[in-house]
């Protein structure tokens, strides 16, 4: 017995490479043409067969696919949801401007979900992709009362969505509308979490604020999060932003600091306890520099990153804060940050910087290739959460003082490079640097590194292939 399989070349990728997709015998051809009511108006519908999706969806039996004629005009204004289907997905070719419906068969229960996509020139990872709209936005299906703060609130609740499908940790997510509550949270911290308005189920307006429950798959906890309609985007898209339910810190008092030899205004905002939750700072003083982005927007980065939800007073970019961490045995470690549009595992963070010169530590005598040389000691990096691939659980740092022109002409391990952004102190070109590496079973490898190049508008340094011993 033969079982001929057609394919075809339609940019699809899988494993990061370019592959063909599997088709219908029948691609692209139209089966029958039926007759489609949506929102009381009649379309015209072109059927192009069902797709099999037992063997690779939990859900899903198979699903069919109609485009319906001379629709997108109805339907391009249509508000959208999260999903995105590219193009490969379909057993015909696809251009702009055309609207399809696709019903999915579930396996449990045989019943059928049906969803309309339109083709208006969107992208998903790279691949040109049809976009779910909603046919009308979903109603009130009830008012519940919900208590937020000591206050309570009317809210509308508008269904839930299921998320088996695409999301590893919640199974689906509840909304609510809480009605009248805008202006009581409109000045709380924000998490830096966004929440396009095309994940939401209603008709969405700037001034109005939600309740969503997600609800866990492993022990069906729900965790209920808030978000504000605030004239935010991402992405290009309107969206809501989480909020917290403590306000933002205001000023509590301005005072003069000093950074670099140069006197800035400082607006104390207050300090945070982190005793509950910190190993090592029992709390932190938050400090804003008022008009000296233009001072820091050159300073060398350090690798660490503060995300705008643990500030205690709202962060705009253009902004520089510095950050006193008191440890436990009595030590305060001062930090600078710049808000500067960085975004970290999806949220708006801060970057902590460097005031320049850095001093070090202490100065050290090591010795390389036979030749001693002054070292600055900068102290101790811990990369138990940060280092890639994950081989070192911390480094000492040094920069040897006077090298001249000694490494000049070493040869040089291309494949080991660290830019400027995760070194301790203001790195310039020329300099070489002295790393003690620890690996997780207590052994030590000495690296040597010198600043050259450039990488992704930093500074690299580039080990050099010299045998040393620590």
């Amino acid at each position: 017995m033969i079982n001929r399989t057609y394919y075809i070349a339609n940019h699809t990728i899988w494993n990061d490479e370019p592959c063909t997709s599997e088709v219908l015998p029948h691609f692209g051809s139209i089966l029958r043409v039926d007759t489609i009511t949506v929102n009381g108006k009649e379309y015209e519908a072109s059927y192009f067969g069902e797709a099999d999706m037992s063997d690779w969806s939990d859900r899903w039996d198979k699903r069919e696919f109609w485009r319906l004629e001379n629709a997108f005009e109805d339907f391009a204004d249509k508000q959208g949801t999260f999903e995105m289907l590219p193009y490969d997905n379909y057993p015909i070719y696809l251009e702009e401007g055309q609207v399809f419906v696709i019903d999915y068969h579930t396996k449990k229960y045989g019943t059928l979900d049906r969803k309309y996509y339109i083709a208006d020139g969107s992208t998903f990872e790279g691949l040109p992709s049809t976009r779910e709209v909603c046919l009308e936005p979903a109603p009130v299906l009830r008012t519940e009362k919900i208590t937020v703060n000591g206050k309570e609130y009317t809210a509308s609740y508008f269904g839930e969505e299921d998320m088996t499908d695409w999301h590893e940790t919640w199974v689906k997510r509840d909304f609510w509308r809480l009605e009248d509550a805008y202006n009581d949270f409109a000045g709380n911290r924000r998490t830096g979490n966004h929440l396009p308005f095309n994940n939401y189920p209603m008709d969405m307006e700037e001034g109005q604020m939600f309740a969503i429950d997600l609800h866990t798959k492993e022990n069906g906890k729900i965790e209920r999060q808030f978000f504000v309609a605030d004239g935010a985007t991402f992405e290009g898209q309107p969206a809501t932003r989480e909020v917290l339910l403590a306000p933002y810190a205001t000023v509590l008092r301005v005072e003069k600091m000093m950074v670099n030899g140069k006197e800035y205004t400082a607006s104390y905002f207050g300090e945070e306890d982190m005793s509950s939750w910190n190993e090592k700072n029992r709390k932190r003083e938050f400090w804003r520099l008022e008009d000296v982005c233009v001072d820091f927007a050159q300073s060398q980065g350090c690798g660490n990153v503060l995300p705008y939800a643990n500030y205690i007073m709202h962060v705009e970019s253009g902004q520089v804060f510095v950050i006193d961490y008191h440890s436990y045995n009595g030590d305060v470690n001062r930090q600078y940050y710049v808000a500067d549009d960085f975004m970290w595992q999806g949220l708006l963070a801060t970057r902590q910087v460097l005031p320049w010169p850095t001093p070090g530590l202490r100065t050290d005598k090591l010795t390389v290739n036979g030749k001693e040389y002054a070292a600055a000691y900068y102290g101790q990096q811990d990369l138990t959460n940060w280092s890639e691939p994950q081989v070192y659980a911390k480094r000492d740092i040094w920069r040897l003082d006077n090298v001249g022109g000694d490494f000049a002409n070493a040869q040089k391990d291309d494949t080991d490079t660290i830019t400027s952004y995760y070194y301790p102190m203001y790195v310039q070109p020329g300099e070489v640097f002295v790393l003690d590496c620890y690996k997780a079973n207590g052994t030590v490898e000495r690296k040597i590194y010198l600043a050259e190049g450039e990488k992704n508008g930093e500074l690299l340094t580039v080990r050099l292939a010299l045998c040393l011993d620590v």
